[in-house]
């Protein structure tokens, strides 16, 4: 029958960190066992990025930032509005002539 000890070896051989070592190529392989999750996240981002970049293409008028921060062809679809007039600087008829500007 084995005779078990309780007492707590010193010989480097035995201890913990002499059976648990671990090689280089063990290290590196441990280093890139979850890389497929990074890489996964990484193209999620990667395709996110592309459509936003698609979509603003599509959606952002090509005149934007002609002018500044504004459509440049604004300006000219503004000025084809028929012209209203306001006739609220005329004066009223309850409105005494002295008032009037």
């Amino acid at each position: 029958m084995p005779v078990i000890s309780t007492r707590l070896s010193c010989d480097p051989a035995h201890s913990y960190m002499a059976t648990n070592t671990v090689s280089k190529e063990d290290h590196f392989m441990n280093a890139f066992k979850n890389a497929g999750h990074l890489f996964r996240v990484a193209a999620v981002f990667v395709v996110g990025g592309l459509a936003f970049v698609g979509v603003r293409a599509l959606l952002v008028p090509k005149s934007f930032g002609q002018y500044g921060h504004y459509r440049g062809n604004a300006i000219a679809e503004i000025a084809a509005r028929p012209v209203t007039v306001s006739y609220t600087h005329l004066p009223t008829p309850t409105m005494p002539a002295s008032w009037s500007p």
